[in-house]
């Protein structure tokens, strides 16, 4: 007769059931023959001895080289080194580059800054190595080891380190602990909730976690850093399960706090702006001189002009950016483009579906064996341009706040796009990737 388990304990247990089934992905991972692994142990200051896994490449040339010094993930509470020694090894037989993964001390029973004291104890010992040049070492983790990445990152700039790390790799980094608003349309899907958030900063900061006005270092909760200079050049990786909303440019303005006026058409209904919440209209016949004179002085009163159109229509109607930023000088003109200005096709007119394959995004949508399949005019006009061009807003409106001066700011769908796409196409680099679209996680394998 079959063993049943206790129904209590049947309870207790099933939610734990769909994560431990995640795992068996890393389980079916190929060995590495070509991989060696060997465990160091570093003594702490208060004299624990930290394990730190290592992973070299059988064959590395023999010198001074890069490494990597990685913390695994696991909410500060769980996992181990070992535990992500098999996908290590696939990076470390693709590179050639050692990884060094550090088993550093967990909470609750270790809390506040003791697992980045350990971590960056274990970069110390990993910078006086004699097979690391200690000017090639980054940083790497995911979730949790994303935190205690960035912390060590804070910690070695502060502590004036040198030589400074040459990168830091954050991987969905667990940085703010006073992250803890759910958001129930995301919560069904998500692996990692809100819920499970709040538990483990709890056990890393105590009564502190999400206490806006606590003393909590900035090196246990990087999100709470004043400031980010100096820091090394860094690699950000976060994924998303929320659909884009509210991308056209105006729109985020207006959202954000800004005072937008929507130059229309006159009796022009198929091509109105929907976007309209807290926007100001005015329908103007730009054909006409009197029209024309209205809207300059308009945009006497304006922070930002969005011109949605090719080069060359401002200037036709004689609203070039040199004319405007005489009388205007601390005016931001933002020209919403196709193309890049020295791309060959600047000039032509922009359409979504030709800037997805261009950006070479629109080969990676799409079903197994079915043709691409562009998701409306999200991408491109929305994400790849609006949002795109919001930011460049942002950006540009700091400007005249110092120098006194106005600028044109250009933002390229094509470029949006690309840079949108830049994530999954570096994971199609990536040992664990499958050639054919629709069979990988990010691309629809893993519904």
């Amino acid at each position: 007769m079959a063993l049943q388990f206790d129904p209590e304990y049947a309870a207790a247990v099933e939610p734990l059931l769909p994560p431990l089934k995640e795992k068996e992905i890393i389980l079916k991972l190929a060995d590495c023959p070509d991989v060696k692994q060997q465990v160091h142990h570093v003594k702490a200051s208060d004299g624990y001895i930290i394990s730190v896994l290592a992973l070299y490449k059988k064959d590395a040339p023999s010198g001074l080289g890069p490494a990597v010094l990685h913390f695994h993930g696991g909410g500060m509470i769980l996992g181990s080194a070992e535990l992500h020694a098999m996908p290590l090894a696939q990076l470390v037989s693709k590179t050639s580059v050692p990884i060094f993964s550090v088993n550093y001390r967990l909470a609750p029973e270790y809390k506040d800054t003791i697992p980045v004291e350990d971590a960056y104890t274990a970069l110390l010992w990993l910078a006086q190595q004699d097979s690391v040049d200690s000017s090639r070492i980054a940083v790497y983790g995911e979730s949790a080891g994303g935190a205690l990445a960035a912390g060590v990152a804070l910690m070695a700039r502060d502590l004036g380190l040198q030589p400074p790390l040459a990168k830091q790799i954050l991987i969905y980094p667990m940085l703010d602990d006073q992250n803890q608003i759910s958001n129930d349309k995301m919560e069904p899907f998500a692996f990692w909730k809100t819920e499970d958030n709040v538990t483990a900063w709890t056990a890393l900061l105590g009564d502190k976690a999400g206490d806006h006005d606590a003393r909590v270092s900035p090196y246990s909760a990087p999100a709470r850093a004043i400031s980010l200079a100096g820091l090394p050049s860094t690699y950000l990786d976060v994924g998303g399960l929320d659909i884009f909303r509210g991308p056209f440019c105006g729109q985020l303005l207006s959202s954000n706090g800004a005072s937008v006026l929507h130059i229309d058409r006159l009796a022009d209904s198929a091509n109105q702006d929907i976007l309209v919440p807290r926007k100001w209209s005015i329908s103007l016949d730009l054909k006409i001189p009197g029209c024309i004179h209205l809207l300059e002085i308009l945009i006497q009163e304006a922070d930002v002009l969005i011109g949605p159109y090719r080069p060359g229509v401002l200037e036709r109607l004689g609203l070039s950016p040199a004319a405007l930023l005489v009388p205007h000088p601390r005016l931001i003109i933002l020209r919403i483009t196709g193309s890049h200005r020295d791309d060959p096709y600047k000039d032509m007119a922009s359409y979504d579906i030709n800037d997805l394959v261009v950006s070479s995004v629109l080969r990676m949508l799409g079903a197994r064996g079915e043709p691409p399949s562009p998701p409306a005019n999200i991408l491109d006009d929305y994400a790849g341009g609006s949002l795109a061009a919001f930011a460049s807003v942002v950006l540009a409106l700091i400007h005249p706040s110092s120098s006194g001066k106005g600028q044109l700011v250009e933002a390229n769908m094509v470029g949006g796009a690309s840079n949108i796409g830049t994530v999954p196409r570096l994971r199609t680099k990536e040992p664990v990737w499958m050639s054919k679209r629709g069979t990988n996680v990010l691309d629809g394998g893993c519904p």
